[in-house]
């Protein structure tokens, strides 16, 4: 029967065309055909369809499978005049006015769906007697005649369908849903979507494939969403035309993964740090095999740190952009800082799995989302820069405990971090088999519960990273990875691990590749310039915070977040005090006399 109403309203020309009117349409015209002013209002419902069908949007892709009509096509077509000149003559004799005043207020989407589908004849008996609204909608049929739909009171039924013959209203039922694409609002509010309701987006490019969950490049239509515009692009969208915006989409398939995520989210989202992410919306599927949860996000223009870096890696190393590496470090330790003490009293988070592919570059937008939070870095915060700036994602993997480290005896048991980042404690213990082979399925945890200075250790080799690739660009700092082989920045100096036993994180010592890249970095003459003899610069001085409070073995000896923000925001202080000073040397690349050799081929490479 679907597909007879569908081959009905394909007959009339496209979605909902006007050639070829319903059986109701046709007997409500009949009916009224001998007065004017109701053949009148048949030419305008005629009109009004067809400037709905021209207002509906198509899909774009397989995954978007539905058309639908924007929300304020909705608001602009479906007006008191509209609704007058289609069904005045129906309405109260002595108030058709108020009356569509209240079709316009409450059933604006209800409206459109009668128009589309050949039914505006119920018009006044469904939305003024029945006091049908769009908070009823989708409406189902029960026991054949029956329709019923369920709003913020329960469920309702609503006789007037009655009258309609029972195609009419199967194509209502079909045709509802192209006015019932949702509007995400501000993060908070979670939606719970029918499998048939369409996605107010166009696009939708994978491009972070995996099992089942994965992510995508959409556009999201700007009627459908609340979000502050001010943080969200569409200039350079290949996927977009004005005015879409970019959004990035998370698909989550278990709903465990899910909660713990848009848990972690709505915390971190109260802190009102502009250098932690901040979802637009959340909302999800459910299907006859299970449901379907998704994450949006604003898209961040920019790329990753590791894309900036390449993007970046000619660009000239003046003062202005030393500076603003500075100054992102520390607002990278600000948002960290939030992150581990910003929360209620008691409660403390680790993000888990720092590294560059988890911290956005954002240049789009001025401003990030207002917050009536005052956030620890709200004092901290200068003037926006054209660079744009860097932004803590992905906290799927964050954990939440309401004990500090030295209270839980529980292992912590993330397992999905990126092991080139991870500090020693994060080592596993291997399972072996008799001929000394790893058995991959139950890698567990070694040693004590992980504390929030895990992080501290990552930010340090990002921090080392940064320095480096200011010094040597995209091509040095490649060459470091190659040198310690892509792995962890601390090795073991035992046999440890091997043939059964376990590898303790007390065997662990700083990788030698790191050392020599530290001491390179801090002997370059660029690092020390504009210091005296007995001064060290706000590069040295970051090189002294990564090897001496950073990159070290054992956690407890880490800085936390308070020391980090505090000694970064001395170095970002003396570096603006005289950019110019400390940095002018940077673009003197000629006082480099030699690339050190952490920085290049390993001998015996091929390259």
């Amino acid at each position: 029967m679907a597909t007879d109403v569908l081959q009905a309203a394909a007959d009339r020309g496209g979605a909902f065309s006007p050639s070829a009117p319903t059986s109701s349409r046709a007997a409500h015209t009949e009916k009224m055909g001998q007065e004017t002013s109701t053949m009148s209002e048949a030419d305008n419902v005629e009109t009004l369809l067809a400037k709905l069908d021209e207002s509906l949007e198509k899909p774009s892709c397989l995954e978007l499978n539905s058309e639908y009509i924007p929300a304020d096509a909705l608001d602009r077509l479906i007006t008191v005049p509209s609704v007058l000149d289609c069904v005045g003559g129906s309405l109260s004799h002595c108030c058709p006015k108020e009356d569509a005043k209240v079709i316009v207020q409450q059933a604006k989407k209800t409206f459109a769906i009668l128009i589309i589908s050949g039914c505006e004849s119920i018009a006044y008996d469904l939305m003024i007697v029945g006091k049908m609204t769009d908070q009823y909608l989708p409406l189902s049929r029960h026991y054949r005649t029956t329709v019923i739909g369920t709003g913020p009171d329960g469920a309702k039924t609503f006789e007037a369908f009655a009258s309609l013959k029972k195609q009419d209203f199967d194509l209502f039922q079909i045709m509802q849903w192209r006015v019932l694409a949702p509007v995400f609002g501000d993060g908070i509010q979670h939606l719970v979507l029918q499998p048939k309701q369409p996605l107010p987006l166009r696009g939708w490019n994978i491009i972070s494939p995996g099992t089942g969950n994965y992510v995508v490049r959409s556009a999201l239509h700007p009627a459908h969403h609340n979000y502050n515009s001010a943080v969200v692009t569409s200039s350079s969208s290949p996927y977009a035309k004005q005015p879409f915006i970019d959004v990035a989409i998370k698909k989550l398939t278990q709903k465990c993964d899910f909660d713990h995520e848009y848990d972690i989210l709505k915390k971190t989202r109260a802190l009102g740090n502009r250098h932690l992410i901040k979802h637009m919306a959340t909302y999800e599927v459910q299907r006859e095999n299970g449901g379907e949860y998704y994450i949006v996000f604003p898209w961040a223009d920019g790329g990753d740190l590791c894309d900036f870096w390449e993007t970046k890696t000619t660009a000239p190393r003046t003062p202005e952009l030393v500076v603003w590496s500075l100054r992102q470090m520390f607002n990278i330790a600000t948002a960290i800082q939030d992150l581990h003490q910003g929360f209620p009293s008691q409660t403390h988070c680790r993000h888990g799995d720092l590294k560059p592919r988890n911290i956005f570059h954002v240049t789009g937008g001025s401003s990030s989302t207002t917050s009536t939070t005052t956030s620890t870095t709200a004092r901290t915060q200068p003037p926006n820069s054209p660079l744009g700036r860097l932004v803590i994602a992905d906290l799927g993997i964050s954990r939440i405990h309401d004990k500090p480290t030295f209270e839980r005896d529980q292992l912590t048991g993330t397992k999905a971090t990126t092991p080139a980042y991870e500090p020693p404690e994060a080592l596993r213990i291997v399972r072996r088999n008799s001929r000394g082979e790893p058995i991959n399925d139950n890698d567990i945890p070694a040693g004590k519960p992980w504390s929030r200075k895990y992080d501290m250790w990552s930010l340090g080799c990002i921090f080392l990273e940064f320095a480096i690739w200011l010094f040597h660009d995209l091509e040095g700092l490649d060459w470091f990875g190659e040198q310690r082989g892509q792995g962890h920045f601390y090795m073991i100096d035992d046999d440890t691990g091997k043939g059964g036993g376990v590898a303790e994180p007390a065997s662990a010592v700083l990788c030698a590749k790191v050392k020599e890249a530290m001491d390179a970095v801090r002997e370059d003459e660029r690092c020390c310039g504009g210091a005296t003899a007995t001064e060290v610069g706000p590069l040295g001085r970051l090189m002294n915070l990564i090897e001496e409070r950073l990159l070290v073995i054992e956690a407890e000896d880490r800085c936390d977040a308070n020391e980090l923000v505090d000694k970064m925001k001395g170095i970002v202080e003396a570096a603006e005090g005289d950019p110019g000073r400390y940095f002018g040397g940077m673009l003197d690349k000629d006082r480099v006399m030699s690339v050190p050799a952490v920085f290049m081929p390993r001998r015996g490479s091929g390259v």
